[in-house]
């Protein structure tokens, strides 16, 4: 790289060259100019000679050439004079003229050159060019000097000049925009300079400083002064900046770049108002201030908010003549609660943050985990009614979203009605959850069959149900459900929405109206909601990065919702129903492994097939190992959560085994065709699940005595085992109370060759279902 004194003396160089050049020219063409030289060469092409063709196209070229250089030549001469023009006696103004001129001379220079002729390799063109931008350097940095005149930018003031040595301000400034182009504003950071004045000036409103116009005949001048710290004089300083833009815009409305400032510093007001607006120092008397409100009042500060939104709705402020200020005033409480949610929020994403990046660690360790146990004095010899006034014990029946609607749609294969019916999640509100990570919130649809039993209690079976008894009936304190574990994370979350909801607490020591103060917490009650599924939703995108159990997470998160909704009085079966998805997504994922199993053996053991009995032999062989190896690893996975609660992993594991086993019926009972080898296969195969499953869930001290589907594969088990008239006795005995008629008929019709006796018994089952 050449040092700064090398590239001045360059630069100087360039001057020398082309006197240089100039004195070789005069000297060269003093008895010539360019039409004599034109003249003559048009002469000698008028020269007729047969002889000499090829010389003559040499000196047409030659001619050409020679014009060429000249006309470059003279251009050369005229950039020289406009660049040895002396600078010292010129204004600005003068000086910014001649370097427009010399841009367009140099510019029309290069674009004279012939195209066979690379420019860079033109040395001259190149000094010139570091010339010329070396100059604008030099221009820009005295047109900034030269503006600084008109502004004067304190601690105290900012002060605009009408003009400065005659020259009107409005003109410098058209002056200028024209010299820098689009870059003007960035580069005079007009704009940005007048925001951090502003900034600052309203940010000493706190310390009794407010900000005043003063429109002068000779300068727009903004002051800070000494005031009251009261919010009228914060609405009164806003309107002294609006004034004074509106005097400033007149000497910038012709700047292209500039068009946009009172847009910009509207955007800033609004957010300064947004700020002092819903500050704890002025949103109470404001809410009472507005209900209170009435139309035409001139004293109230939100009379004057009113004027500010009306000013910053005038043209040039804003496109459309709607200011958004208008809106949070008329309805102030609404933008106030949804303020206070918006930056719950962001304490929510601060604290998930902390979270996966691993601040809260220790706090999943078991032993660092709360446990929480049930226990009652009365004496049961009943199950345990679900009226108890134990709230957690609710969370996992009526409260979780498993209502006796939910289990209608499962049963007739329909998905869970994810709606939310208690306007938990409005559509008036779009909450920001960005984590700034990669978070995929979809839930997935679920379409799996379910079962009946969510809304009642699993018997988790024990061996000493008599020691119970016994102690029930001397009226020791016995569990009423089982513990569950939680973790102290639940506190640092309840604790940010206290801190929301203590708003509303603040609200109720003013004199408020009792019918307006129940609207006000309805609009909190249901903030508390759009916050519990906000937290919800953050953490279960992000799970597997946060808890190390999922079913951990559904305990925390009930467990919030419980305090919230004891706290508060708040409906929550929003928030628990997202709860029930996620444990229902837990579902699906670990009974599609066991599925998956049978999906595989459809072909040849569940579905109608065409194989020899070995073939079906070596089948039923290898279902039973792949079906125990995936048995195995989904008890294991769950197994582990037991400890976390133990009723609720009970409840997951019977409805996997449900869905499981339900595959399994309808796939028998839609079979054409069972041959007498097949059913005892199958019957072998039914045994040997269903008592591999009883094991399994005995170790879990789960009861599989109410798991429908598997009744209902124990039945059809019967039927696959037994004659005609064994089937027909188990009937009347009530063996078969889990089978649809239809499915009763249809696995006689498939076990059983076309027959009188058949038919009559397929009649008979008919005719006495119909009847009952």
């Amino acid at each position: 790289m050449t040092s700064a004194v090398e590239e001045h003396d360059r630069i100087i160089d360039i001057n020398t060259k082309l006197t240089l050049i100039d004195s070789g020219l005069n000297s060269y063409f003093q008895n010539y100019n360019l039409q004599q030289l034109e003249h003559v060469l048009n002469k000698v092409d008028e020269l007729k000679d047969n002889h000499a063709g090829v010389h003559q196209k040499f000196d047409n070229c030659k001619s050409r050439d020679i014009n060429e250089l000249m006309e470059f030549c003279n251009q050369l001469l005229i950039i020289k004079l406009l660049i040895s023009q002396s600078a010292e006696k010129m204004t600005l103004f003068e000086e910014l003229d001649k370097f427009e001129k010399l841009e367009t001379k140099f510019s029309e220079l290069k674009n004279s050159i012939d195209d066979t002729v690379k420019i860079s390799e033109l040395k001259i063109i190149d000094d010139l060019d570091r010339k010329i931008h070396e100059d604008k350097k030099n221009l820009m940095k005295k047109s900034q000097e030269y503006l600084e005149r008109y502004i004067l930018v304190t601690e105290e003031e900012f002060v605009i000049f009408d003009e400065v040595e005659s020259q009107p301000f409005s003109s410098t400034l058209q002056t200028i925009n024209r010299f820098y182009g689009e870059t003007f504003n960035e580069a005079m950071d007009l704009t940005k300079r007048f925001q951090e004045w502003v900034e600052t000036a309203l940010s000493d409103f706190d310390r009794g400083k407010s900000v005043t116009f003063e429109d002068g005949t000779d300068k727009k001048r903004l002051r800070i002064v000494d005031s009251d710290v009261e919010f009228s004089e914060f609405a009164k300083s806003i309107k002294q900046i609006i004034f004074f833009m509106n005097q400033v815009t007149k000497y910038t409305e012709n700047v292209k770049s500039l068009a946009n400032i009172r847009p910009i510093v509207g955007k800033q007001l609004l957010k300064e108002i947004r700020s002092r607006i819903f500050s704890k120092d002025n949103v109470y008397p404001l809410i009472i201030d507005k209900l209170n409100y009435e139309e035409g009042s001139e004293v109230s500060d939100i009379s004057k908010l009113y004027e500010i939104s009306n000013l910053l709705a005038e043209p040039g402020w804003a496109k459309d003549g709607i200011c958004e200020l208008e809106f949070w005033i008329d309805d102030l409480t609404s933008f106030w609660v949804n303020n206070l949610i918006d930056l719950t929020i962001d304490d929510i994403k601060q604290f998930v943050r902390d979270f996966l990046a691993g601040k809260y660690e220790n706090r999943l360790i078991n032993q660092n985990l709360v446990v929480v146990e049930f226990f009652t004095e009365e004496k049961h010899d009943e199950k345990v009614s679900k009226e108890s006034n134990t709230e957690w014990e609710n969370n996992w029946e009526e409260k979780d979203g498993w209502n006796e609607d939910d289990d209608a749609s499962l049963m007739k294969n329909e998905p869970l009605d994810d709606s939310i019916d208690d306007d938990g999640w409005g559509e008036d509100h779009d909450l920001d959850l960005d984590l700034d990570l990669d978070l995929d919130d979809e839930v997935k649809e679920d379409d799996e069959d379910g079962w009946d039993a969510w809304n009642e209690e699993v018997s988790i079976s024990d061996n000493d149900t008599e020691n119970k008894k016994e102690a029930m009936t001397n009226k020791q304190k016995a569990p009423l459900v089982p513990s569950y574990k939680h973790t102290t994370l639940v506190k640092n979350v309840f604790a940010l929405l206290v801190k929301y909801f203590n708003n509303f607490d603040e609200l109720r020591k003013f004199d408020v109206d009792q019918e307006q103060l129940a609207d006000i917490e309805d609009l909190f009650k249901q903030g508390l909601k759009k916050l519990c599924m906000a937290y919800f939703m953050m953490i279960q995108s992000n799970v597997s990065h946060t808890y190390n159990n999922q079913i951990l997470f559904c305990n925390d998160y009930s467990k919030l919702l419980e305090d919230c909704s004891l706290s508060y009085g708040v409906d929550l079966k929003s928030c628990y129903k997202l709860n029930s998805n996620f444990l229902q997504e837990y579902i699906n994922d670990h009974t599609e492994k066991l599925i998956s199993v049978i999906s595989n053996f459809s072909s040849s053991i569940w579905g109608d097939n065409v194989l020899t009995n070995n073939e079906i032999n070596e089948e039923s062989f290898r279902f039973m190992n792949e079906f125990d190896s995936h048995l195995d690893e989904v008890l294991q996975e769950v197994e582990t959560s037991t400890q976390l609660n133990t009723q609720l992993v009970a409840n997951l594991v019977v409805t996997m085994i449900f869905k499981t086993f339900n595959v399994i019926c309808n796939k028998l009972v839609s079979r054409n065709s069972i041959s007498s080898y097949e059913s005892s296969i199958l019957n072998e195969i039914i045994d040997h699940i269903i008592q591999e499953v009883k094991s399994r869930l005995a170790k879990l001290n789960v009861s599989t005595g109410n798991i429908q589907s598997l009744v209902k594969l124990e039945q059809i088990q019967l039927i696959l085992s037994s004659n005609l008239k064994e089937i027909l006795g188990a009937f009347y005995d009530a063996k078969f109370y889990e089978l649809e008629t239809f499915e009763l008929t249809s696995l006689i019709k498939s076990l059983f060759v076309d027959s009188m006796q058949r038919d009559q018994i397929i009649q008979e089952i008919t005719i006495l279902r119909e009847e009952t």
